[in-house]
């Protein structure tokens, strides 16, 4: 996906809960409790709810974006931004283009994203050259 149409598919906060819930389903959500993979989402806090014992499970939780308050736009943004590009994006340049006040909600979140993608690079290399 080129950075327009992505721009277009994301374009506010609730199409990018929209896009991630649907990625969420499509991988499978398990819930902590139970380990049962039904469930519905409540649109009203944003949760996955497990069809069997009821209990809840954040739209962020087990991913990269769990324990964050930003918005889920911004990591949307932030990872294909900092995968479509050959070179590095500062912390500093994403909090500029965000316009958010503080530097080390971004920073977190930038170093989060490259950590998560440096291990799934090194499994990846693993992968293949056992191979």
């Amino acid at each position: 996906m080129n950075l327009r149409s992505f721009i277009e598919k994301y374009l506010d906060e609730s199409s990018c809960i929209e896009g991630f819930k649907a990625k969420r389903f499509e991988t499978g959500v398990e819930c902590k409790k139970c380990e049962h993979t039904a469930h519905y989402f409540r649109k009203v806090d944003l949760k996955f709810q497990c069809k069997k014992c009821g209990n809840r499970i954040n739209l962020r939780s087990g991913t990269v974006m769990e324990n964050s308050n930003l918005p889920l736009q911004y990591w949307m943004f932030c990872i294909e931004l900092m995968t479509l590009s050959k070179k590095s994006f500062s912390a500093l340049k994403m909090q500029r283009m965000f316009g958010h006040k503080r530097y080390g909600p971004i920073w977190f979140m930038t170093h989060k994203i490259c950590r998560e993608v440096s291990k799934r690079i090194n499994g990846w290399l693993n992968r293949i050259c056992k191979t």
